[in-house]
């Protein structure tokens, strides 16, 4: 419905903008007590202040805290999870990647590499080398009895192991200093691959090097 005003027209089907002000106002300001986070129906999340502990005098802890309804809705963990109190359904955890697993991803990321150095994707190329690099540590790891996943096990290898791969850091975003990280990258790769299966290493050998080549 429109009025008018001298030679001017309004529409007096929206709102005014102190009304409308006015209205953002009361609708979004939070509630007093209610919770800000809730991942689910039923599930409540909550912070509880902790007053200091101690002679030190160090300011209240947050520690934030969930709840949920039943135990149907809790999960286990991984192999070291063990549950304090309560019950939780039985759930076997992830397995860890197989060395078919790794050596796939590591080919797969050689080839993302090769592929942003030629289209100039610089910053992409330099995260793939990275992901060459993870591959072929997480075989190490496999070789050695360590976890191969989240780079648990790096740290526990023998320095012999991850001195070369210090090699395969990239020093600069040039397509040169890429091309000379993944380089390096595959031939370690190839090298760990070896060791699980060397008629499958000997097999990408040759294609691996072509992805290399300047």
């Amino acid at each position: 419905m429109r009025a008018v005003h001298g030679t001017r027209w309004r529409d007096r089907s929206f709102p005014r903008k102190r009304e409308t002000r006015r209205k953002l106002t009361r609708t979004s300001a939070p509630r007093p007590n209610e919770s800000s986070a809730r991942a689910g129906a039923g599930d409540r999340y909550l912070a509880v202040l902790l007053p200091s502990l101690g002679e030190r005098k160090v300011s209240p802890s947050e520690v934030p805290s969930s709840h949920h309804p039943g135990a149907d809705r809790r999960r286990g963990g991984g192999p070291k999870f063990r549950l304090l109190f309560g019950d939780a359904p039985e759930r076997p955890a992830s397995p860890p990647p197989t060395a078919n697993d790794l050596i796939g991803w590591g080919w797969m990321a050689a080839l993302d590499a090769r592929m942003g150095i030629e289209r100039g994707k610089l910053w992409s190329a330099e995260y793939w080398v990275g992901a060459v690099r993870e591959q072929a540590l997480a075989l190490a790891c496999l070789r050695y009895g360590e976890p191969p996943d989240f780079r648990r096990g790096r740290d526990r290898l023998p320095s012999a192991v991850t001195n070369p791969f210090e090699d395969t850091l990239v020093r600069s975003l040039e397509p040169v200093e890429l091309r000379r990280a993944l380089a390096k990258a595959t031939e370690l790769l190839i090298a760990e691959v070896g060791v699980h299966d060397s008629d499958l290493a000997e097999r990408l050998r040759g294609p691996l090097a072509d992805v290399t080549a300047t």
